[in-house]
């Protein structure tokens, strides 16, 4: 193990060597771990002193800089900021000192995740866009003297040259001033950032901050010894930045530069792996029944059958085409209400059909007769596999198309987190008012896939979760008129988001990431299929025109296909709803109806020392959070955004059309603004129902301009490209406003803290304001000229009555 150098346990290196030199002690000499050259190079530089402000000691009465700035490449994580290009080789790898022996990290976690954190964080070749960068110093700052403090400015990469609004803050579990990118502003991914803090700094006992001895030297790219050469050369470039921006080194108190990890080569290596799978044709089989481990088949629903399969929608809800699953007993809460007992509608359809696909399985693998959750598995860079699972699918024909089936446009509906395929029933009714039939999969760990059994000769997961329940009529098994969905029950949300977070496997970074971008491998793998399979055997003559192919989405849907949807050029229009980024480490740490729940298991799993209250406040202000987030990023949605739109990769931009909401109760709502803006979205509203909640953290960088009453075509232009694009925020919260058939409010808005209602509040949802939009979007995409969008309008009577 190499010299670990670091101030917290009496420890010096670097440029806190020099102050213990000018004040005469002689302690640094007998001080364990010391890196005796660095500290001597510091020292023969003769750097100045921190001047008057904040007198900070180390344990042996050492006066010791405010900030930690060790120079010395070998030294432990908090003693300097991080994250900081020190720590990167000339190849560009992160060389970091065990995270488990570090003074600050060995305190707020348990050994075993430092360890694992440790091995991950070697495999790096940059950091993260979402944690704070964090200035470790033994005293509270007063935040208030922070406000406007911090700059954030980018060195290399598509943004060269622009400044990043920058928010600070400090965290007491950190032991350190924070500094991220302003909610609605994003880091990109391979590009280099200088950041500071400006003088003006004050303690919370109100003592002045002094800048970090020798900050301006290096800032000019000047070495003051031989030990602090390697951080002079990185921190030049922030140096001059800061003389074109008119920015004093001398205003300066600390820096640090770093550079941020690439993403995009290792999701297109994971869909190259895709786009070799050996494709079967799907089959009807749905699941496999758990105690005979004989195949279920699904026969198709025909017209006739529709309203066995689906229940008869009544009044007062005759006309509603969304999803009852959830809220049957919300309606008794609306004024004058009833718990709603009648069916779901189902507008224009023809058929249902029920089957399963063939996909490769990345995150997980065989060992022995076991299946265990795996990381990406790489050969020469590319992930393999040797498993396949059968991923159950509903396929929603619309009036007419069975007997015409081939060359239909298709819309492929990702559903939410903690959900099922059945959502896109209020989607599937939309789209076939513009006779567009959809596609819905199971995604990984959820419906049929919930419960898996292994079968061999060739190894493959078949899905044998029990349907027991009908999500449409809301009969159980047993009671009189039910009849099967053909898909697997939902059980509890952890069921399901858990293993997600391999909640079970220590909340492993590396199986996180293999999970997360498994979502997307799967719908890679189903277009694919739509575009080149043989669908014969689900409907004679079924066949679908890949020139009319567009992806819908809601949620977990949303945010974990942004990395396909960035670098799949042959969709002819994407649609969204409540999508975010940073999903792990503020989603579900922040937003009420995870968070209480999942804060608790989280610092378990993670051996956290930071407090409930203090996750619930600021989730990222724990830095072994800020860590994790860095550490499984790639499967994140959140460094993908800003190559759907404003930096695509490919040619032709794709219209995109999404919906979010104020104070969403299931993803936090900061997050969500700060994912439309990194997509790259022109955010439009219409009246006060479609506007953000002006008291949301961000919804100031939104602006917004109210949509013109005939829509917008063609209004979104990035470099020498255009299409139409656009977000409407809705003024409440729903989160399933897209397909729900009510919404509910379950919490005090706005929040923190969290503060759960006496009561759940209940609305009508804006379901059919959205599928009249989604119409006119679609229709004119489909057409082949620019999409038309034109703001949310129209009642569920104008859309399915009379």
């Amino acid at each position: 193990m190499r010299p670990r150098a670091g101030w917290r346990s009496g420890l010096c290196g670097g440029l806190v060597c020099c102050l213990a030199a000018c004040s005469g002690s002689s302690n640094h000499d007998a001080a364990e771990g010391q890196d005796a050259g660095v500290a001597d190079a510091a020292v023969d530089g003769g750097l100045a002193d921190g001047g008057e402000g904040a007198d900070v000691r180390d344990s042996g009465g050492t006066l010791v800089p405010f900030f930690a700035f060790g120079t010395s490449p070998e030294q432990s994580l908090s003693a300097g900021p991080f994250p900081s290009d020190l720590y990167r080789d000339e190849e560009g790898r992160i060389r970091l000192e065990p995270l488990e022996d570090d003074p600050l990290l060995s305190r707020r976690a348990a050994r075993p995740v430092l360890q694992a954190f440790s091995r991950h964080a070697a495999a790096r070749s940059g950091f993260g866009i979402a944690g704070p960068i964090w200035f470790f110093c033994p005293k509270p700052v007063d935040e208030a003297t922070l406000a406007g403090r911090a700059l954030l400015l980018t060195l290399s990469g598509p943004e060269a040259g622009q400044e990043v609004p920058a928010e600070a803050f400090y965290s007491a579990p950190a032991e350190a001033v924070g500094v991220v990118p302003a909610r609605g502003s994003a880091l990109l991914p391979g590009s280099t950032y200088g950041v500071v803090l400006l003088t003006g700094l004050r303690t919370t006992a109100g003592e002045p901050v002094p800048p970090v001895p020798g900050i301006a030297t290096l800032l000019s790219g000047e070495a003051p010894g031989a030990g602090s050469a390697a951080l002079a050369a990185r921190l030049r470039p922030l140096g001059e930045a800061l003389a074109q921006r008119g920015t004093r080194s001398e205003q300066v108190l600390v820096a640090s530069v770093f550079t941020t990890e690439e993403v995009l080569p290792y999701a297109r290596a994971l869909f190259d792996a895709v786009a070799t799978f050996p494709l079967q044709p799907p089959t009807r089989q749905v699941g496999w029944d758990p105690q005979t481990l004989q195949p279920v088949e699904a026969p198709p629903v025909l017209a006739a059958e529709l309203d066995t399969l689906f229940g008869v929608p009544l009044d007062p809800y005759r006309h509603n085409p969304g999803l009852w699953d959830w809220n049957r007993e919300d309606a008794g809460r609306l004024p004058g209400g009833t718990p709603y007992r009648g069916g779901t509608g189902h507008f224009g359809l023809g058929a249902v059909l029920n089957g399963s696909l063939a996909v490769p399985v990345f995150n997980q693998r065989v060992v022995g007769d076991q299946v265990e959750n795996s990381p990406l598995r790489l050969v020469d860079g590319r992930p393999v596999t040797e498993l396949t699972a059968l991923a159950p699918f509903t396929l929603f024909l619309c009036a007419g198309q069975p007997e015409a089936p081939a060359d239909l446009p298709l819309a492929v509906f990702s559903h939410g987190g903690g959900s099922l395929r059945s959502d896109a029933v209020g989607w599937a009714n939309a789209n076939c008012r513009i006779g567009l039939a959809t596609l819905a999969l199971d995604m990984v760990f959820h419906g049929g896939r919930r419960n898996t059994a292994l079968l061999h000769d060739p190894p493959r997961l078949v899905p044998t979760t029990r349907d027991r329940f009908n999500v449409f009529t809301g009969l159980r098994e047993g009671e009189a008129g039910f009849t099967p969905d053909w898909i697997g029950d939902r059980g509890n949300a952890e069921d399901s988001v858990g293993p997600l977070y391999a909640i079970t496997g220590g909340a492993d970074p590396l199986v996180i990431e293999a999970n997360l971008l498994t979502i997307a491998a799967d719908t890679a793998t189903l277009l694919r299929a739509v575009r080149e399979a043989d669908w014969s055997g689900i409907w004679p003559g079924l066949s679908f025109d890949p020139q009319r192919l567009v992806h819908e989405s809601l949620s977990f849907g949303t945010s974990f296909h942004t990395s396909l949807l960035a670098l799949d050029d042959g969709l002819a229009a994407i649609v969204g709803s409540v999508g975010s980024g940073s999903m792990l480490a503020e989603n579900l740490l922040q937003a009420p109806s995870n968070a209480v729940l999942a804060v608790q298991i989280v610092r378990a799993v993670l051996g956290l020392h930071t407090s409930a209250e203090e996750l619930l406040q600021r989730s990222l202000g724990d830095p072994v959070i800020s860590l994790h987030q860095w550490l499984h990023q790639r499967g994140d949605s959140l460094p993908y955004a800003p190559y759907l739109l404003r930096h695509r990769p490919g040619g032709r931009l794709p219209p995109v059309l999404h919906s979010g909401d104020s104070w969403d109760e299931t993803l936090y709502p900061p997050t969500q603004l700060t994912y439309a803006r990194a997509l790259g979205l022109p955010v439009l509203t219409a009246g006060p129902e479609w506007t953000v909640d002006p008291t949301v953290p961000g919804a100031a960088s939104l602006g917004g301009e109210p949509a013109a009453a005939g829509g917008v075509s063609d209004n979104a232009v990035f470099g020498d490209r255009r299409t139409s694009a656009a977000i409407f925020f809705r003024s409440t919260s729903c989160h399933g406003q897209a397909h729900s058939a009510l919404c509910s409010s379950n919490y005090e808005h706005p929040y923190p803290p969290i503060r759960r209602l006496a009561a759940p509040v209940v609305s009508s949802s804006p379901v059919c304001a959205l599928q009249a939009q989604l119409g006119t979007f679609l229709q004119t995409a489909l057409a082949g000229g620019p999409a038309r969008i034109v703001a949310p309008a129209g009642s569920c009577v104008e859309l399915y009555g009379p």
